[in-house]
């Protein structure tokens, strides 16, 4: 008996213990050790604000420890933005409306002025107001590329008439042939001057809105006639009858060829060179010859002689054998009044006009 109060008393003392612990008005401290490794101190939470529950989490407020957050700011979609009859694309900071133009009545604005709006292109404003863009860009001094600004005040009451005009030029050589009085001398001359224009223009016509553009276009080609030239180098040679000849010295003709004259006077100054005008060989070198001076004449075949007089200076000797541009002579005037070259071709023994072999100057 004494047993079982014993062991109650016990029993009561335990639990006098347990309640006292229980209602200790000093609460322990809680130690952070969620992130340990990031910090060398730790961290102590105070008691949570008496408006946050212990059954359940508020989802409106979160609080978190001591070390500083970044917070994001709430992200809110609007699904009723966009807009119902056309899509918008932004582009390097630029607003882009994809329209489609067969969804929007074309003169469908009426008005005789428009405010340009956020969106509005010249493009957009000409088929609302039933314009031509270029007849509207002409009326209202807009140029390329057809930007308008927001709040700008745009004449559409039409009746425009816009002319462009493109003009393309093409350069085409035009090149002739011109033949020497005997048929084989030929010489080519090269003419550049741009001869053909196109010129292409179109008239467009507006009346007002809603009513039909009138667009005419003509095409004109002009050709143009050729005046200057650019000659190719002229021949230093010509072959007649089988011989190459050459002009015998560099002057100008002053007394061409006749009956009288038997040849070409050619003028020059005073020991210039006097050249063969063929190959050939020399068959005589002297002043025998009255009315000559000093009298060179080479042999080129069968048929044909060439004589040079009034020579100041003879370089060559009879029998010698010479080629055609090699000097056999110096220009002077033996026998004459001035200085000057006298040249005859001789075919079988008749004067024949030098000019018809020599290469034409």
């Amino acid at each position: 008996m004494k047993g079982v109060i014993v062991k109650k008393i016990l029993t009561l003392s335990c639990l006098s213990l347990m309640i006292a612990a229980c209602t200790q008005t000093n609460p322990a401290q809680i130690e952070d050790i969620s992130d340990s490794s990031s910090c060398s101190t730790s961290s102590v939470y105070s008691k949570p604000p008496a408006n946050i529950s212990t059954g359940t989490r508020s989802s409106s407020q979160i609080y978190s420890s001591s070390t500083p957050t970044t917070s994001r700011s709430p992200v809110t979609a609007n699904n009723n933005s966009t807009r119902d009859s056309q899509s918008v694309v932004t582009s390097n900071e630029r607003i882009v409306y994809n329209r489609d133009y067969n969804d929007i009545p074309k003169g469908g604005y009426q008005g005789d002025t428009y405010t340009v709006k956020r969106g509005d292109t010249l493009f957009y404003i000409a088929w609302v107001t039933g314009n031509d863009y270029r007849a509207l860009a002409a009326k209202n001094n807009i140029k390329e590329p057809f930007a308008v600004n927001v709040g700008q005040v745009l004449d559409v009451s039409g009746g425009t008439t816009v002319v462009e005009t493109k003009k393309t030029t093409s350069t085409m050589p035009v090149v002739t042939t011109n033949n020497n009085n005997n048929g084989s001398v030929t010489n080519t001359t090269t003419k550049t001057k741009p001869v053909v224009t196109t010129v292409t223009t179109t008239t467009t016509t507006t009346s007002g809105k809603n009513k039909p553009t009138n667009t005419i276009q003509t095409t004109e080609t002009v050709t143009e006639p050729v005046d200057t030239a650019v000659p190719t180098k002229l021949p230093t040679t010509s072959n007649v009858a089988n011989i190459v000849w050459q002009w015998p010295a560099q002057g100008k003709i002053i007394e061409k060829f006749s009956n009288a004259s038997k040849g070409i006077d050619i003028s020059g100054n005073l020991g210039a060179k006097v050249v063969a005008a063929a190959n050939g060989r020399v068959v005589y070198s002297g002043n025998a010859l009255p009315g000559y001076g000093n009298l060179i004449i080479i042999k080129h075949n069968d048929d044909y002689l060439t004589a040079y007089a009034h020579n100041q200076t003879i370089l060559v000797k009879e029998q010698q054998n010479v080629r055609a541009g090699e000097q056999i002579a110096t220009m002077g005037a033996t026998g004459t009044s001035s200085v000057r070259l006298h040249f005859e071709i001789r075919y079988k023994a008749q004067s024949v006009d030098p000019l018809k072999y020599l290469p034409t100057k």
